[in-house]
């Protein structure tokens, strides 16, 4: 037994064990430092597509006036434009000042110009800012991201309600 070799003994064994250890640690340095970037794309592309889901739904609570717009003989809105939302969203709690100071990473990983724009958007309707909603809403119904059919119709619904409301004041 003292003059007999191991397999394991041998140089090519050697060698082979060393670049498996090797492709084994690089391996797992590539996991280490891609999983986090992977999951931070994987919650960013959920959240636009939650983003553009709950924006297909924004359109204004005003059954009278859609109806009419489809005919093109929409009767002018009866109350502050902002009082036509019914509904609030998700996404609002993250994009809003406070939400992004207490989401600072989460949104700083997000389409910057995505994040802006719904920002600005949701500071015009909190600053009951009519043309600045409407700026926003439309450019969001052009945006690659979360432009959608839905989203064009209540940009298009918003528009009317916010030129005929009446003014605050």
């Amino acid at each position: 037994m003292l003059g007999q070799t191991v397999a394991s003994d041998t140089p090519s064994a050697t060698i082979t064990a060393a670049v498996l250890a090797l492709v084994a640690t690089i391996i797992g340095g590539v996991i280490a430092v891609g999983w986090p970037s992977w999951r931070s794309w994987q919650i960013g592309r959920r959240f636009v597509k939650l983003v553009r889901r709950e924006l297909e739904e924004i359109k204004p609570n005003a059954p009278e006036i859609e109806k009419a717009i489809r005919g093109k003989d929409a009767p002018p809105a009866d109350k502050p434009w902002w009082q036509y939302l019914s509904k609030r969203f998700v996404h609002e709690k993250f994009v809003t000042r406070e939400g992004i100071s207490d989401h600072r990473d989460f949104v700083l990983s997000l389409d910057p110009t995505l994040v802006y724009l719904l920002s600005q958007l949701w500071s015009s309707f909190e600053e009951h800012d009519g043309e600045q909603w409407k700026y926003y809403l439309c450019t969001l119904a052009d945006n690659k991201k979360v432009r959608s059919k839905g989203l064009k119709e209540a940009a298009e619904l918003w528009e009317h309600i916010v030129s005929t409301a009446p003014r605050a004041g």
